[in-house]
């Protein structure tokens, strides 16, 4: 039986996004830079921003131009809630489908617990209870439980405004086998590259899940 649940062309759609704004960023950088201007701070760009007047001198363009940090957040912040939602489309597939048996869907069908109470105590919690639910293990899943509590700490920082890592960002990660790529008090600070190894474990976790829920029997 083949089902594609509905993260596939979301996931495919912010993976557009990412492509297309690197790009033009990219164009944007190109132009400034080529700007025959020997003293950008001189020079003042205006435009409209809402009812008021947005004003930048020239030569704060480019570093922002530059800095991918605040576009990779964004990009991570709605890939984990495409993540979340997807976890819920997957058991609420486990519990429409008649030959899935188990504790938990029979919970579910019962309605004596909730998504919210299933999503309690962070992916290492929620993600080794469905992976158990669809009889899968986090080695199914590229970089394991670590890569993914990584992912998860890291996201969190960046939903609650978190720029430094805490001892218990830390902690956490560590507990899980992993480590961050900061150390404690450092910078949490987001690049293309690092965001597109977050979302490939992202992605393996969710096609982990998907496949096993269809699958099984």
């Amino acid at each position: 039986m083949w089902h594609r649940f509905p993260i596939w062309d979301k996931w495919k759609s912010w993976t557009k996004f990412m492509a297309l704004t690197e790009y033009s960023l990219e164009l944007a950088t190109n132009h400034w830079e080529s700007l025959p201007v020997e003293e950008l701070a001189g020079a003042i760009i205006e435009r409209p921003n809402g009812s008021g007047i947005f004003r930048c001198q020239g030569n704060h363009i480019i570093p922002v131009l530059k800095d991918r940090h605040v576009l990779s957040s964004m990009l991570l912040l709605a890939s984990y809630a495409l993540i979340e939602a997807h976890v819920e489309n997957v058991l609420e597939y486990s519990v429409a489908k008649p030959a899935t048996s188990s504790k938990l869907v029979n919970d579910f069908r019962a309605q004596t617990t909730t998504f919210d109470d299933f999503l309690k105590g962070g992916i290492e919690a929620w993600g080794t209870k469905i992976l158990t639910e669809l009889q899968r293990t986090w080695t199914d899943v590229a970089k394991g439980k670590a890569g993914l509590v990584e992912v998860s700490t890291v996201r969190n920082a960046l939903a609650h405004g978190e720029n430094l890592v805490t001892i218990n960002m830390v902690n956490r990660v560590t507990a899980a086998g992993g480590i961050l790529p900061w150390s404690c008090g450092g910078e949490i600070k987001l690049t293309p590259d690092l965001l597109n190894e977050y979302r490939a474990r992202l992605r393996s976790f969710a096609r982990v899940i998907s496949t096993a829920a269809v699958t099984l029997t």
